[in-house]
């Protein structure tokens, strides 16, 4: 696991003050905030884990779960549920809208966090995927996927609130409000890579689900590319093996064509289209991500 490896600091009178958003979870009530910008009409719901899919499927399943629209805060509160043992999961909708920049999010992106998170963002998604991947604590997913984004090791991603007013000290408070604007650029960041590329895949035929689940799959497969490194040191690349969009544009791409022409799914045509329009869709992205 990652240590002493800090791009941004935060105190921990900070960490208290923007961790959790009021939420709580238990058998029979889950509370939690769909936040990019905060996202407001998405689906929430707990992805239960089954010895058929012990991870979650990522999908909602209405004759064994429940699920609930997003308030315009992001926020939600499911009860009655009885369950344990889940992913916490938000699937966007046509009606789904980031509440804060006023964008339209478009239907599938699915965002998840590990149980016990009161968070559901595009950072917690990729903590998510890094402890079913390599077999980690929600602790260490955390630390390693903070310091690849560029943060503390002990930012508390899955209650981090991005948006929340801290208090404190007018330096804390100061303090807390540069971490939180470094983190609503890096979601925003990713979430611009991944809906970019999604585009694109739609745009060859591919539904909008799969294309933004093998984007996002591929944003995450760099991620855990950086934690490995990180991990291993300066030789390895040390602290400049950070995630940095405008420079690894081209893994991204490498990754996603490898998981589109991999994917059972994809007729091959649509496959090969889709990674033709990819090409189009990075040099976009290589001009408007800076």
């Amino acid at each position: 696991m990652l240590k002493n490896k800090t791009a941004l600091s935060l105190s921990p009178l900070a960490l208290l003050t923007l961790a959790a958003c009021g939420g709580s979870n238990s058998s029979t009530s889950v509370s939690g905030t769909a936040q990019n910008g905060p996202l407001q009409d998405a689906w929430a719901f707990l992805d239960l884990h089954t010895v058929a899919n012990p991870n979650g499927d990522g999908k909602f399943n209405a004759a064994t779960e429940v699920r609930l629209a997003t308030a315009t805060d992001g926020s939600f509160t499911l009860t009655d549920l009885g369950a344990s043992d889940y992913t916490l999961a938000i699937e966007t909708t046509d009606a789904t809208v980031d509440t804060v920049s006023g964008e339209a999010y478009g239907a599938g992106v699915v965002l998840k966090a590990p149980e016990g998170a009161t968070m559901v963002t595009p950072a917690t998604t990729m903590v998510n995927a890094v402890m079913i991947a390599d077999g980690v604590t929600a602790a260490e997913a955390m630390a390693d996927v903070a310091v690849a984004l560029g943060f503390d090791a002990a930012l508390d991603i899955n209650n981090f609130d991005a948006y929340k007013a801290p208090t404190g000290t007018a330096a804390e408070i100061a303090a807390a409000k540069t971490v939180q604007f470094a983190m609503q650029v890096s979601n925003q960041q990713v979430m611009s890579v991944v809906k970019s590329f999604a585009k694109a895949g739609e745009s060859a035929g591919v539904s909008a689900a799969d294309a933004y689940d093998v984007a996002l799959k591929a944003v995450v497969d760099v991620v855990r590319d950086k934690v490995i490194a990180l991990d291993g040191g300066a030789a390895a690349g040390g602290a400049t093996t950070l995630l940095n969009f405008s420079t690894d544009m081209t893994d991204l791409l490498a990754d996603i064509k490898l998981k589109v022409a991999a994917a059972p799914g994809y007729e091959p045509a649509k496959a090969a289209s889709f990674i033709a329009v990819v090409d189009d869709a990075k040099t976009g992205l290589d001009v408007a991500i800076v």
